[in-house]
């Protein structure tokens, strides 16, 4: 996804190695606890990333390694929380959201449920900042394809409505920054 082969390798063995641990630590989560506990430890792991990159929006710089924030289109702050690039952030969200998600649809318990929607609140405010154009990309397709598997029309024509009204309610500078992206 790079116009440099190294990058575009580099990227690749990025993919597997989460890829392999994703599988070893599937290995490992045989009851339905043990699986609940990986869940929840990533939720945390989650709220505590996603908060940190909105402190770093909001003060310029992250609590937890003191990264400062990027510029985004006209003079905004742009996340990356504890990673080196806001895109890398957008990776990692992109990859935790559905996990979330799943938990706060699926929590047994009203606290859990409620503090996983929280949690994906936060995750979300947290990848709009991050001005990351793979990780819109990467949920907008992966929400569209699984709301057309579920055949839920409605929720799709109803989410392109939102997305189309928020493009036209952007500020000028990131809709001209929009605009001019292949």
């Amino acid at each position: 996804h790079s116009v440099s082969l190294e990058a575009s390798v580099g990227g690749l063995r990025k993919i597997l190695r989460a890829a392999s641990i994703l599988l070893v630590a599937a290995e490992t989560i045989r009851t339905e606890r043990r699986l609940i506990a990986v869940l929840t430890a990533t939720l945390a792991g989650a709220a505590l990333v996603s908060l940190d990159g909105l402190i770093q929006v909001a003060w310029g710089t992250d609590l937890l390694r003191g990264h400062a924030a990027g510029e985004a289109p006209g003079g905004l702050r742009r996340l990356a929380a504890t990673f080196n690039h806001p895109n890398d952030f957008g990776i990692y969200a992109v990859s935790i959201l559905p996990a979330c998600v799943a938990m706060a649809r699926s929590a047994a318990r009203p606290r859990m449920r409620r503090a996983a929607w929280i949690v994906v609140g936060l995750m979300s405010a947290a990848l709009l900042c991050t001005f990351s154009r793979p990780s819109v990309v990467a949920v907008s397709v992966s929400f569209a394809a699984f709301l057309m598997l579920r055949r839920a029309w409605r929720t799709l024509g109803a989410l392109a409505i939102i997305g189309a009204a928020g493009l036209l309610c952007l500020p000028a500078p990131i809709r001209e920054w929009v605009a001019s992206q292949p």
